[in-house]
């Protein structure tokens, strides 16, 4: 199994139509149908109920959604923290107080530097 798998489901789940979705990717409808029915091999438990009217989720299907989103989520946080440190300022940051400072100048820099050091954590 895949992560295309699990959003796929969760696709299917949330739309309640194989064709939908299909409609949605530029897919044909059997291929999400039998990607569907690969996964519920797979995992040796039907996940959907199909009529020919209706598509519902079973008791395992509502657990595996549940799981499935969870798992989605957490891979989208981890891409999210990884572009974001790749996109800002890195490194190691360096202050230098000249001679002559004046008196403020040292609590404003100060100030400055939090801000910076808040937004971009891998400084």
């Amino acid at each position: 199994m895949e992560l295309r798998d699990l959003a796929l489901f969760v696709a299917v789940a949330r739309r309640g139509s194989f064709a939908a979705v299909a409609k949605e990717r530029g897919a044909d409808p059997s291929s999400v149908s039998r990607a569907i029915a690969d996964l519920e091999r797979e995992l040796g438990v039907r996940l959907f109920q199909r009529t020919t009217r209706r598509l519902a989720l079973t008791a395992e299907g509502e657990i595996y959604l549940a799981r499935a989103r969870d798992i989605l989520a957490l891979v989208e946080s981890a891409e999210a923290e990884v572009t974001a440190s790749r996109n800002g300022p890195r490194g190691i940051c360096a202050s230098t107080r000249g001679r002559r400072s004046r008196p403020g100048w040292r609590i404003a820099r100060s100030r400055n530097s939090c801000r910076v050091f808040r937004r971009y954590r891998s400084i």
